[in-house]
């Protein structure tokens, strides 16, 4: 449809034809077409001729780039000028209708002679594309803080993974370990049971303090066959499994696990379970070691610096669940962290002592055993951990 009247009065009410005078507005007029968009409509693509400003009288125009927007353009003002300055022979982007519009078309090429005789009209379009690089320019710096930003948390984030990789990979190089320990510790067990069983005839010719020495290295032997057992039930576990648990009983399992590296390092562990202890839950052995594992970890590490290190594991039972507390002497979490250290990856500790998986993973596998986990912690005077699962009758 092509009405220049009805087009010079609806220019009126453009911006940008407030300071163009009379004459010059009714010729731009005159020599423009009226076009209708629907919504989601192609106006021009990447790659065609520069022909056309486009003034909109209605709706809105969004330019974009390889899908990614770069400025809205709303009605009563205009796009497709770019090419005028920059004296490009093809567009550089896209535009395309975010509603039903109405565009006014003109000619780039009586835009181009108009301008040449009219500086009021040549200063309006300079103005705008001043400051439509003005903002394009703060977008640009925005977006590349955002990426800059984005490639840090994403470089922090591989770091942590290698580092979980790393902790996988311990696992299955523990498993083997376990494995070749096991072999030579079955015949020490095997000998060592040959010369205190009955049938041993000459156990009486032994030395007493060689026979005292026997006794103790029966007692080392059966310590680490009790300790690797634990180690394979924590590596090789099918964490899809879930067997009826002696809760207690894996708790002493994972207190086995560390309770030689804790005392060496001055850490007494303190166990104070409720009475009538054969209490049952429905969980995977692996999956609950891990918790009481990953909780022990954290203990430890807060304990670093602390003298009279302590760590109590104390459990109850209330509304048909059990409540396992692992609490510590340590140095404490901040409060302004303490909303956080469920979140996977956030964590205090250096690359080398942490990934910030341990408490995420351990939220997840409480969630789906319907149990649940929190924190109480003031610095200064320690932490613990509290969490809590259904029981289950035999």
């Amino acid at each position: 449809m092509h009405d220049a009247y009805a087009i010079l009065q609806n220019l009126k009410t453009f911006p940008f034809f407030k300071h163009i005078d009379h004459s010059t507005t009714e010729l731009i007029a005159q020599n423009m077409n009226s076009i209708s968009y629907s919504k989601n409509s192609l106006v021009f693509k990447e790659g065609d001729l520069p022909d056309f400003i486009f003034f909109i009288f209605k709706g809105s125009v969004e330019i974009f780039k390889n899908e990614v927007p770069l400025a809205v353009i709303e009605e009563k003002n205009y796009f497709g000028e770019m090419s005028l300055f920059k004296k490009e022979k093809f567009r550089s982007a896209c535009a395309r209708s975010l509603s039903d519009v109405i565009i006014y078309a003109l000619p780039l090429s009586i835009l181009q002679k108009i301008a040449a005789s009219n500086n009021i009209l040549l200063q309006e379009l300079l103005a705008t594309y001043y400051d439509r690089l003005v903002k394009h320019n703060e977008t640009v710096v925005k977006q590349f803080l955002k990426l800059k930003e984005n490639y840090l948390e994403l470089e922090e984030a591989h770091k942590k993974l290698l580092q979980s990789e790393k902790l996988a990979s311990i696992g299955l190089l523990t498993s083997s370990i376990a494995h070749e320990i096991n072999n030579p510790l079955t015949i020490i067990n095997g000998y060592i049971g040959m010369i205190f069983s009955d049938d041993f005839s000459l156990k009486d010719g032994i030395k007493p303090d060689c026979l005292k020495a026997l006794e103790n290295i029966k007692t080392a032997a059966e310590t680490i066959t009790k300790i690797l057992g634990h180690i394979r039930t924590y590596v090789r576990t099918n964490h899809n499994d879930v067997l009826m648990l002696d809760i207690h009983e894996v708790i002493r399992s994972s207190i086995d696990l560390v309770s030689y590296l804790y005392n060496k390092e001055g850490i007494k562990i303190i166990c104070d379970f409720v009475e009538n202890e054969r209490d049952f839950v429905m969980g995977n052995p692996g999956n609950i070691q891990q918790i009481i594992m990953n909780l022990l970890s954290n203990s430890k590490y807060a304990l670093n610096n602390i003298p009279n290190k302590k760590i109590t594991i104390k459990t109850k039972k209330e509304d048909n669940h059990i409540y396992i507390s692992v609490a510590d002497n340590g140095c404490g979490i901040p409060e302004e962290n303490l909303n956080k250290i469920f979140e996977s990856f956030f964590t205090t500790k250096d690359s080398a002592n942490g990934t910030g998986l341990g408490l995420g993973i351990i939220k997840k596998i409480l969630f789906e055993m319907n149990g649940d986990i929190n924190v109480v912690s003031k610095v200064g005077q320690g932490t613990a951990f509290t969490f809590h699962l259904p029981l289950t009758k035999i």
